[in-house]
């Protein structure tokens, strides 16, 4: 899967993809983030490298 395809889950689910740097700054991971009420609601998907292998529904469970 790529990063284009994952966001596009994401967004599937209701969900707004954030990529976000480590505190080096060297590598890249999605999040996935979304408001309840007054409060943001932010989940770790995956580092950017590891995407490829991930498959849709993995995404979707990981929402849930």
């Amino acid at each position: 899967m790529t990063e284009d395809e994952a966001k596009a889950a994401i967004r599937r689910q209701g969900w707004t993809p954030r990529r976000r740097k480590d505190a080096k700054g060297h590598q890249f991971y999605l999040y996935a983030y979304h408001r309840i009420g007054g409060k943001v609601v932010e989940k770790y998907i995956a580092p950017l490298s590891q995407l490829e292998r991930m498959t849709e529904s993995e995404i979707v469970a990981k929402l849930s």
